[in-house]
């Protein structure tokens, strides 16, 4: 009967997963006082029913908010090199003796005002990406304390003809 029962604890115990909850501070993910890498956190969490769908909203709206981040920040930057070059051509006309000389501006403006209006653009997916990571892991903390285990309670149980053990 004493190896039934360790037979039957040591089976639940390695069946067992790491189910602490997360802890979040300043962008930082904790789990049982140990920084976890974003990889680690996605894995946690996905691992969850409920905290996976909102952890793909996350994902989806970081991508969105990135790409525009990073096209807003290429075309300010190729504005401002046009504009720095029209800049340039202006100055060396002007040493030339040429003092009616007018720069072109145009292009590099629209390029650096759709460059501020794509960054402008991807704040509120920003925004939203970081409200549903901190919601997908509040969700994952939620479900284990739901469906946490209570300790594991051994019970004898009589019948007609047998004696047997229950685990709960």
């Amino acid at each position: 009967v004493l190896c039934l029962i360790l037979l039957l604890f040591s089976g639940y115990s390695f069946a067992q997963s790491n189910t602490s909850p997360l802890r979040m501070e300043r962008k930082k993910v904790y789990q049982d006082d140990v920084l976890l890498k974003y990889k680690d956190v996605k894995s946690i969490v996905m691992s969850s029913p409920l905290s996976s769908a909102e952890f793909k909203s996350h994902q989806l709206n970081q991508a969105v908010g990135s790409s525009f981040l990073l096209v807003g920040c290429g075309l300010t930057a190729i504005g401002a090199y046009l504009s720095f070059s029209e800049t340039k051509k202006e100055l060396d006309e002007v040493d030339d003796g040429n003092l009616n000389y007018k720069g072109d501006y145009t292009g590099s403006m629209m390029a650096v005002g759709a460059g501020l209006a794509c960054i402008v653009v991807s704040i509120p997916f920003s925004v939203k990406a970081k409200r549903s990571y901190k919601k997908s892991i509040d969700q994952y903390n939620s479900g284990i304390k739901e469906t946490g285990c209570n300790g594991i309670d051994f019970r004898m149980n009589l019948s007609y003809n047998q004696v047997g053990v229950i685990m709960r």
